[in-house]
C-alpha cells in the first residue's frame, strides 16, 4: 500500500485516468482515504469528520473497492461485504446509483454492488393479489374517497409493473414504480413480517424482499440504512454473517437511528388498523373454510365483531382523547407549552394511564382467535417442526393463516402493554409525543403517539465493535466543542472495547478533515453581542416575548431584502417559524418573493425543490433542513438562524441526563452545548456546498459573543470573515423599531 496515494489519487493515477481533466486533488481527501486504508487494514474504530468539499463518500468508497486491500484482508479471513451505511435513503441512492459504481468502473474490478432497504419498501406480491381480490369483492373500507376512485386502476397498473419489472436491480421497491401509492393502500400491501409466511408462501420464489435479501449474502459492498444495521446488531440476521468492515456515513444520526429502532410506539391510528385488519382477515379466512361447523364457527365470530364494530373504535377514540386532554393540562402545567403554543406540539413525560379498558377490547380479539385455533385444532406455541404433513395444503394454509392473525392480537396487545404500563422506569422512558398540528386541519387524537424508549442504547450497539471489525464513523459533524467526547460516549465508547483490566483492546482514531473551499474570501459571518434581545425566557412576559419576535422579523427582512430574496430561514422550532412567516408575509409579498415553508406540508422534498428552482425565494426550515438541504449556486446566497438550536426540553433526555456520573453539573457542557454545536455546524453548512458558492451567515443571537462558551460556537461555525454587530443591520432594526 506504500503507492497508494501516487497510484489513486496522483497525477496520472487510478482517478487522474478516469476522470481526465475533470478530476481534481484535494489534500484533505487523500489523507482521509489513507487514514481509512490503515484503518479498515488494522481493524480500528475511526471517527473522521470531512467537512463539505471534503468528498467523504470517494474517500471511503476508493478503501472500500481497493483490489490490494481487499487481497490483503482475505488473506487473513477478512470476507467481504465492506458494509456502508447512512441515516437517508437520499445518500444511499446516490452511493448505489452513482457514486459506487463510478469508483468500482474506475478500478476496473467487477464487484457485486447490492442495495438493502427494509423490507416496508417493497411490494408483498401475495398480499397484492388477495388485496385485488378484497376490493373486487367489495370487503375494503376506505378511508379516503379520492384513493378508493382511483385504487383498482392504480392496483392494476403496479400488477403488471411488477410482472415486468422481475429481471431489473429494483424489482418490486415501492421507490421505483412511476406513481404515488397512498399510504393506506400501501400498508395494506408492502412486505410485512407480521404478515409473512415465508418459504410456505406460493409467491416466496418471486417475492421481491426474499429475492433482495438473496442478494446480500453474495455482494462485495452492500449499502444500507441505519436503522437495518440497528435491526441486525440486534439480531443478526439481516447482513452476512461475516460482514466485519462497517462505514457508517453521516454518522452523527446513527444514535438516533439505533434509539428509534429500539423503540415501541402505539397510536389511535394503529389500533383502528388492527381493528379493521382483525376483521377483514377472519373474514376472508371464512371463505377458504369448507367445513360447515368451522365456517358456522367463523360466521358467528364474526358476527359479534361487527355488532361492536362502532363501540370498539369509541373505545379506542374515547382512550386516546382523554389521554390528549391530560397530557395537555399537565404540559401547560408545567410551562411545557401554553394554550397558545400548543398547536406546535411538544414532547411530555407519560402520566399515568388507566387502560383497563382498552386493554379488555385488545384481549377479546386475541381470546376470539385462540376460541377459533381450538376449533381448528390449531396449535399456538412454536414448536421446532412446524410441519404437519396429515394436513391437507389447504388445511395447511388455514392452520397458517390462523397463527398469523393470533400473532397480529398477541403484538399489538404486548405493544399496549410494553407502552402503558410503565413497569421498568429505570431502563426505559415512557414519553408522549404531541405532534403539531396542520395546517387546515383540526386538533385530533391523531396527533399523539405514545413512547416507549430504552434510557441507555449503548448495549446495543456494543456488537458493533467486535474485535475484528474496522468501524468507520464519518459526517460533516462529529465533533462538538473541540472534541469527539460527546459522540464517542453516545455510541458506548470507549468502555464497549476495554478488557477486564481496563486497557483498550482496539485503539479508536480521531480526525479532522477541513474544506477545500475559500471560506475566507466567499463567506461573512454576521453575529450580535448585548445589542439585541436574546431568546425569552418560557415564563417570560407577553410583551416580552412580542419584543423578541419583532426584533428577529426586523432582521430577517433585512437580510432577505439584501440579497433579494435568496435566503434559507432556519428555525428552532414551530413557534418560532410560524411567529416569523406570519409577521413577514406581506413583507415578501410586497419584495415579490416566494416564500416556503417546511410547517404544513408532508412533502419537504417538493417543497426543498421549489425552493431551489426560483432562484429569488426564500424557505422557512425546520428539523432536517438544518442538515439534509444542498442548494449549490445562487438560489442561497443567505442562511439565517434566529436562535441557537439547543434542544428543547424532552424526557428521553431528562432520563439520559441522569445517566451522567455529576448530572446538574455535566448536563450542558456534556450533553446540551455539543449536541447544540453540531446542529449548527449542520445549518451553517447549507450556505456553500460548491467552491464559487458565496454569502452570509446570520446568526441573530447574542450569545455567541456574550456567553462564556461563544468561543466554542465560532469554531464550530465555516471559517468565513467574522463582522461584529454589522452596522446597516443595526441601523435598519433602530429605524424599524
Amino acid at each position: 500500500m506504500s503507492n497508494f496515494k501516487k497510484d489513486v489519487f496522483g497525477e496520472g493515477g487510478m482517478l487522474h485516468r478516469h476522470f481526465g481533466k475533470g478530476y481534481e486533488m484535494r489534500d484533505s481527501q487523500i489523507n482521509m482515504s489513507l487514514a481509512i486504508v490503515n484503518a479498515i487494514r488494522n481493524r480500528e474504530i475511526l471517527f473522521a469528520e470531512g467537512a463539505t468539499g471534503v468528498g467523504k463518500s470517494f474517500a471511503y468508497l476508493v478503501p472500500a473497492v481497493s483490489p490490494t486491500l481487499r487481497n490483503s484482508l482475505e488473506a487473513r479471513g477478512i470476507k467481504p461485504p465492506v458494509v456502508i451505511s447512512t441515516s437517508t435513503k437520499v445518500l444511499q441512492d446516490q452511493v448505489f446509483q452513482k457514486d459506487a459504481p463510478t469508483i468500482i468502473k474506475a478500478t476496473r474490478q467487477e464487484l457485486k454492488l447490492v442495495l438493502a432497504k427494509g423490507r416496508n419498501n417493497y411490494v408483498s406480491v401475495r398480499r397484492l393479489e388477495e388485496y385485488i381480490k378484497d376490493i373486487n369483492a367489495g370487503r375494503v373500507e376506505f378511508e379516503d374517497k379520492d384513493v378508493a376512485t382511483g385504487a383498482t386502476d392504480l392496483l392494476n397498473k403496479l400488477s403488471g409493473w411488477l410482472s415486468d419489472s422481475k429481471s431489473t436491480d429494483t424489482y418490486g421497491e415501492f421507490a421505483d414504480f412511476q406513481m404515488d401509492v397512498p399510504s393506506e393502500i400501501k400498508q395494506s400491501i408492502e412486505s410485512d413480517s407480521d404478515d409473512c409466511r415465508g418459504e410456505a408462501c406460493p409467491h416466496y420464489s418471486e417475492c421481491p424482499y426474499h429475492r433482495q435479501r438473496a442478494k446480500r449474502e453474495r455482494s462485495d459492498i452492500l449499502i444500507v440504512n441505519h436503522a437495518l444495521l440497528a435491526i441486525h446488531l440486534m439480531t443478526g440476521m439481516v447482513l452476512p454473517n461475516q460482514s466485519s468492515t462497517f462505514i457508517i456515513d453521516e454518522a452523527h444520526k446513527f444514535y438516533e437511528s439505533v434509539s428509534n429502532i429500539f423503540t415501541i410506539d402505539l397510536t389511535l391510528r394503529s389500533v383502528e388498523r388492527f381493528l379493521k385488519t382483525f376483521r377483514n382477515r377472519l373474514g376472508k379466512l371464512r371463505e377458504k373454510v369448507l367445513d360447515e361447523d368451522q365456517r358456522i364457527s367463523l360466521v358467528n365470530a364474526l358476527n359479534r365483531l361487527e355488532k361492536r364494530r362502532e363501540q370498539d373504535s369509541q373505545t379506542a377514540i374515547k382512550f386516546f382523547d382523554a389521554i390528549q386532554k391530560n397530557v395537555k393540562e399537565v404540559a401547560i402545567s408545567r410551562s411545557i407549552c401554553s394554550e397558545n403554543s400548543e398547536r406546535f406540539g411538544y414532547a411530555i413525560e407519560t402520566p399515568s394511564i388507566p387502560w383497563d379498558e382498552l386493554d379488555t377490547m385488545l384481549s377479546d380479539y386475541q381470546e376470539s382467535i385462540e376460541k377459533i385455533a381450538s376449533e381448528f385444532d390449531v396449535d399456538l406455541e412454536p414448536s421446532e417442526d412446524e410441519d404437519d404433513e396429515s394436513l391437507s395444503p389447504e388445511a395447511e394454509e388455514i392452520h397458517i393463516e390462523i397463527k398469523s392473525i393470533h400473532e397480529l392480537s398477541v403484538s399489538l396487545r404486548r405493544r399496549a402493554k410494553g407502552v402503558l404500563t410503565q413497569d421498568d422506569t429505570e431502563t426505559y422512558c415512557y414519553w408522549t409525543e404531541v405532534a403539531p398540528i396542520r395546517e387546515g386541519k383540526t386538533d385530533t387524537p391523531y396527533r399523539l403517539r405514545l413512547h416507549r424508549t430504552p434510557i441507555d442504547i449503548t448495549k446495543y450497539i456494543a456488537p458493533l465493535y467486535k474485535e475484528k471489525n474496522a468501524v468507520i464513523f464519518t459526517s460533516a459533524t462529529l465533533k462538538g466543542a473541540d472534541s469527539f467526547d460527546r459522540i464517542q460516549k453516545q455510541l458506548g465508547l470507549p468502555e464497549a472495547i476495554e478488557s477486564e483490566d481496563g486497557e483498550p483492546v482496539t485503539r479508536i482514531l480521531e480526525h479532522v478533515y477541513p474544506s477545500p473551499f475559500p471560506y475566507k474570501d466567499n463567506v461573512e459571518i454576521h453575529l450580535f453581542d448585548n445589542v439585541l434581545l436574546d431568546r425569552p425566557a418560557p415564563r417570560a412576559s407577553d410583551d416580552e416575548k412580542e419584543a423578541y419576535f419583532e426584533q428577529q422579523a426586523c432582521l430577517v427582512a433585512y437580510y432577505c431584502r439584501l440579497r433579494g430574496g435568496r435566503s434559507l430561514i432556519l428555525c428552532s422550532s414551530h413557534l418560532l417559524m410560524h411567529e416569523l412567516y406570519t409577521r413577514l408575509e406581506q413583507v415578501f409579498a410586497d419584495m415579490g418573493v416566494n416564500v416556503f415553508r417546511q410547517f404544513g406540508t408532508d412533502r419537504l422534498k417538493e417543497t426543498v425543490a421549489s425552493f431551489k428552482s426560483d432562484e429569488t425565494s426564500v424557505l422557512f426550515g425546520v428539523a432536517s433542513c438544518w442538515e439534509g438541504l444542498d442548494a449549490p449556486g445562487p438560489t442561497l446566497e443567505t442562511v439565517i438562524i434566529p436562535q441557537l438550536p439547543f434542544a428543547p426540553p424532552h424526557p428521553l433526555l431528562e432520563a439520559r441526563k441522569a445517566l451522567l456520573e455529576h448530572p446538574d453539573e455535566d448536563w450542558f457542557r456534556e450533553i446540551s452545548l455539543p449536541d447544540m454545536l453540531l446542529k449548527l455546524k449542520q445549518g451553517a453548512g447549507r450556505l456553500v456546498r460548491s467552491s464559487t458558492d458565496r454569502g452570509v451567515i446570520a446568526i441573530l443571537s447574542p450569545r455567541p459573543l456574550s456567553k462564556n462558551y461563544g468561543r466554542y460556537i465560532i469554531t464550530s461555525l465555516p471559517p468565513g470573515r467574522i463582522v461584529r454587530n454589522p452596522a446597516d443591520a443595526l441601523k435598519t432594526l433602530s429605524e424599524v423599531l
